[in-house]
Parts: C-alpha cells; structure tokens; sequence
C-alpha cells in the first residue's frame, strides 16, 4: 500500500515538473518571438518617391494596390483625428510612413460598414515619421484628381 501511494506521488510530481517545464518553453518561446519587428524592406527615400506620385484623393484601395505593388505592406492603421484615417508602414530605417484617409461624405439615413467606407476613402496627406513618433517629412502629393 505504501509503494503504491510512493508510486502515486511520483507520478503527480513528475506531472507537475513537465507542466511546469513546458510553461516555461512557451514563454521563452513567445519571449523570443515578440522580438521579432516586422518592417518593410524599403527606407525613407524610396517610400517618399513612390508616395510623393501618388495624387491626393486616390481611393484607399487604389493606394493600397500601388504599394503593394511597390512592395510596402501595411503594419497597422491608427485611430482617427478630425476625421482622418491614418495607415502607418514600418521603414526598414526605423521611421514610418503615414497616409491619411478622408472618409467619403454619408448622408443622414446611409449606413455603410466600417470597411466599405475605408475602401471608399481618399487619401489626403501623407507624413515620414521618426522613432520617436515626431513628423520630420511631410510628403507632397501630386494634384491630380
């Protein structure tokens, strides 16, 4: 009877050290992995090229598409401020790109969902901003309609 609760006891404490062993793995693992920055591979120069031709009001997915082309991947998009969008794409540099969206004009009684009206938007400015979130460039899109 003894050598069976001996035995019980061993079991439950090697349960607990193998739990305990893989709670570890998992937060070392998910330590190692949220060091990873996901930026893209292009820096301040040539993001300023291809933004600085891209005409103010161009639909937000038109945009999108031409710098996907490019190879600049959106990272996130920010809240809005006086009623501006904002995508923000890392820089292999360190700073971001930041394009501004105004939101297409809605009646009193249309009621659009949240990803028709941003695909909808057009795009109105667009910034280079450094590590430390300062504006250093405030980029110059063409006029053309």
């Amino acid at each position: 009877m003894v050598a069976l609760q001996a035995r019980a006891d061993a079991g439950a404490h090697m349960k607990t050290l193998t739990m305990m062993a893989v709670a570890i793995l998992l937060i070392l693992c998910s330590h190692a992995l949220s060091q990873i920055i996901r930026t893209n591979r292009m820096g301040r120069a040539e993001a300023i090229k291809i933004v600085s031709q891209l005409p103010r009001g161009m639909r937000h997915a038109d945009a999108v598409g031409v710098l996907d082309h490019y190879g600049l991947r959106r990272e996130s998009h920010g809240p809005a401020h006086h009623n501006t969008w904002f995508m923000f794409y890392d820089l292999a540099d360190g700073d971001s790109l930041e394009l501004g969206y105004m939101p297409p004009l809605r009646g009193t009684n249309d009621y659009e969902g949240f990803l028709a009206q941003l695909a909808n938007s057009r795009l109105s400015e667009a910034y280079i901003r450094d590590s430390n979130n300062i504006s250093v460039i405030n980029i110059t899109l063409t006029n053309a309609p």
